[in-house]
């Protein structure tokens, strides 16, 4: 913990960012419970590409899908499917903060889809060990000019959201 508050220049740096708050939160009550604990092993597991543990977890997620370069995120009124899991936190975190920004989240994707973020850490439900059928499906319809759907990253997201 010294480290990161010896360091705080690099908070507002993915992935130092994700890493500061999910600390600072997990210490704010003085207690660093047994579940605060495996979530913060995951999310520095998932930063630093080592091994996990979590019966959840397959690998991290691909780069290969993502738009490139990736786009400005227009927020308002735009539809958001979320798939993987986020280092940033659990799904309604993110979906909070889509909402915030006037996004919407949905469960799968249609030909109203704008963004499919993919979380930095891949599902152990995932049809392949990097990437899953949603990530599969999003490319099948750019492909076939069914959507315009760009596929970005959890950093890419995180990275677009106005500053608290």
């Amino acid at each position: 913990m010294e480290w990161l508050y010896q360091h705080r220049e690099f908070r507002a740096s993915f992935p130092f960012n994700v890493l500061y708050g999910r600390v600072d939160t997990a210490l704010s009550d003085g207690i660093f419970d047994l579940e605060e604990q495996r979530d913060l092993l995951e999310s520095v597991h998932a930063v630093i590409g080592g091994e996990h543990y979590g019966a959840e977890i397959a690998s991290l997620s691909t780069w290969a899908p993502f738009d490139n370069p990736q786009p400005v995120i227009r927020f308002p009124r735009s539809d958001f499917v979320l798939t993987g899991r986020f280092v940033a936190g659990p799904k309604f975190k993110i979906e909070s903060f889509i909402a915030r920004e006037g996004g919407y989240v949905r469960a799968n994707l249609t030909s109203d889809t704008r963004y499919l973020v993919v979380g930095t850490i891949g599902s152990r439900d995932w049809k392949h060990s990097a990437f899953g059928r949603k990530i599969e499906r999003a490319l099948e319809m750019r492909a076939d000019d069914e959507a315009e759907i760009s596929i970005v990253s959890e950093e890419h997201l995180l990275g677009q959201l106005t500053p608290l």
